[in-house]
This record gives structure tokens, sequence and C-alpha cells, in this order.
């Protein structure tokens, strides 16, 4: 393209050297009019043309080639500046000729009027130059802005991707969905700072002609985010379950190992089994009452070892062993008292049928005894 863009400069000086030795030639001929004409014609076909060039936003690589193709008429205004120094040259020899006279003054209002058409060229020139190196520098920052947020975005979500075992225990359960939070956190900030950069990239797209690199990278942008925003929310509700389940389970394992203690302590204090009627009813009852009890915490157990088991699949491997550790205690606490309970039971039984006997066959006696 560098190369294109060289040959076609030396091509235009070339034609343009041609050109002012051809206007000096005629000028040398008397030919000062219409030189002066054609080349105030030449002028304002090239304002028409800087009139028709209305930069406006594209993609970068639009615009660095509209850029090049300014450049070229660019340099071909900038190759006329000999024609204008010439027709000056020319003018003035003259009014120099011709001092003095309406002629004189008539040619250097002419030339007024061409120097400050010239001028008004080349502002114009470098006025619609400023502005398309203006619209290409703004795409480059924008352009670059758009992927330096889809990296970051590329880079959040490589971090939310890796699958990582949750927390079994309460501290570590927090402490994951705590680290979690300065990440999800991150994220949330850049919120208005994505969102403005979507909209500045449809109003930008509204603006443009051609700008198929901006919508491609615009779209990546806003389906990116979204994808992001939604991975964020699954990963911290994910986290959020799994601390609730966590102190769910640690609370009622702490709730059913204090029944159990107590459970524990009450088989271990309990009286030997009465041989008198009334003592051995009241105590039977009382151990009804804790069989009951112990039914309604059976069911209190199952589902302890269910919220267990299913702590165990999930969770990090060093939470597994300890949660593990805890069911297994506990299981072999409550298997313990159930086998007391079972063993108080019988005793009971056979406590009381060896009082009921003794006192039946203590009434019969007496009976006799009384007949």
């Amino acid at each position: 393209m560098n190369e294109v863009n060289h040959r076609w400069d030396d091509l235009s000086k070339a034609i343009a050297n041609r050109q002012a030795e051809l206007e000096n030639a005629l000028l040398k001929l008397g030919q000062f009019e219409q030189s002066l004409n054609d080349f105030l014609e030449w002028m304002t076909r090239t304002e028409r043309t800087l009139d028709e060039i209305k930069p406006t936003f594209s993609d970068p690589q639009v615009l660095e080639i509209e850029l090049s193709k300014f450049k070229v008429l660019e340099n071909d205004i900038y190759a006329h500046q000999s024609i204008v120094d010439t027709l000056n040259s020319a003018g003035k020899m003259l009014i120099d000729n011709e001092r003095g006279t309406e002629n004189a003054r008539a040619t250097q209002n002419k030339l007024n009027k061409l120097n400050s058409r010239w001028q008004q060229l080349l502002d114009k020139t470098e006025q619609r130059k400023r502005e398309l190196e203006e619209l290409l520098k703004e795409a480059h920052s924008f352009n670059q802005e758009l992927l330096d947020m889809i990296s970051w975005i590329n880079d959040m979500d490589n971090e939310l991707s890796v699958s990582k075992p949750v927390g079994g225990l309460p501290e570590t359960a927090r402490e994951q969905l705590n680290r979690f939070m300065e990440l999800y956190q991150e994220i949330d900030s850049n919120r208005f700072r994505i969102d403005s950069l979507i909209d500045r990239g449809n109003d930008y797209i509204k603006r443009s002609k051609e700008a198929p690199t901006l919508q491609h990278n615009v779209k990546t942008l806003k389906t990116k985010w979204e994808n992001l925003l939604a991975k964020a929310n699954d990963k911290k509700i994910k986290l959020e379950i799994a601390l609730a389940e966590a102190i769910d389970f640690h609370d009622s394992f702490n709730k059913f190992v204090e029944w159990l203690t107590e459970a524990e302590k009450y088989l271990n204090n309990l009286q030997p089994v009465s041989r008198v009627i009334d003592r051995i009813t009241k105590q039977i009852e009382e151990h009804k009452n804790f069989q009951k009890d112990l039914g309604n915490h059976r069911e209190t157990m199952m589902e302890l070892d269910k919220k267990g088991t299913h702590l165990k699949y999930f969770s990090q491997k060093q939470d597994v062993i300890l949660i593990k550790n805890l069911l297994v205690n506990v299981q072999h606490r409550w298997e313990k008292v159930l086998a007391k309970t079972a063993e108080r039971s019988r005793n009971l039984d056979y406590g009381f049928r060896e009082t009921k006997e003794f006192y039946d066959a203590w009434n019969d006696l007496m009976n006799w005894l009384n007949d």
C-alpha cells in the first residue's frame, strides 16, 4: 500500500510539474487570463470534492483507507502550489508593466481573490485531514478499549470456570464465599463501564456507514458480558446454598449431639431395677417416655446422615474426612444408646415379671393363711 501511495505521489508531482511548465509557457505567451480562469475552475472542482468528504466514524481499517485516499487528493492540491506561485509572478509582472492603470488594479484584485481562495482551500484541506486523523485515532482507541475489556472478561470467565469442591464446614464454605465475593465485586464494579462502552459502540454504529469489525466487537462484548454475569450469579447462588447447607448440617449435628449426650447421661445414671411393684411400674413408665423420645430422634438421626452424605459427595477432601468422622462417631454413640435402651427394657420386663410373680405368690399365701 505504501509503495502504491509513493508511486502515485510521484505521478501526481510529475503531472503537476508538467502542468506548471505548460502554464508558465502559456503565461509567457500572454495567456495569463486563461491560465487564471482554468486554475480557478480547478479550485472550484477541488472545493466541491472536499465538501463531499464527510468524515464519519467507522472501523480503523476503513478510516485508514479513507485517509490514504485523502492523502492522494492532498498531494495533488499541494502540487498546485507552483501554479499559484507562477500566476502570482506573472500577475505582478503585468501589474508592474501597467502600474497605475485600471488593468493593473483589476489584475491585483484577481490575484487577491486567487490567494484568498487558495488559502481557504489549504485550510479546508487541513481541516478535513485533521477530522479524518482524529476519527482514526478515536476509532483505534475505542476498538482497543473494546478488545481490552473482552480480554478482561475472558480472564474473569476462566477464573469462574475453575471448578472446585465446595466447603462442607461453615468456616470453609464461608471462606470460599468471601473469596468469591471479592471477584464478584470486581466484576460488578465494571458494570457501569461495560454498559457505557456498549452504549457508545451502538451509538458509533448508528453514526457509521460501514463498520463490520465494530459491530462484531460490540456484539461479542455484550454476549460475553451477559454470559459472565449469568455465570457469576450462578456460582454465587451455588456457594450461598453450600454455606446454608453446611450451617444447617452442623447446627442439626450439634443439637443432636447435645440430645445424645443427655440421653447417655440418663442411661448411665439410671437406678437399678426395683423389685417393689410401685417403683418398678414407675420405672417402666419413665423408660417408655424415654423410648418415645428416642423414636422421635430416630428420624433426626436418619436426616442427619442424609445431609452428611450429601455434603460428602460435593465437599472438598479435607472437609469430607471430618464430616465422615463426625458421622461415624455419632452413629456409634447412637447405636450404643439404642443397645443400652434395649437392655434396660429387657431388665425392666424381667424385673417386672419376677416382682409380679413374687407379689402374686405372696398374696396367694396370705389369702391361704387367712382362710
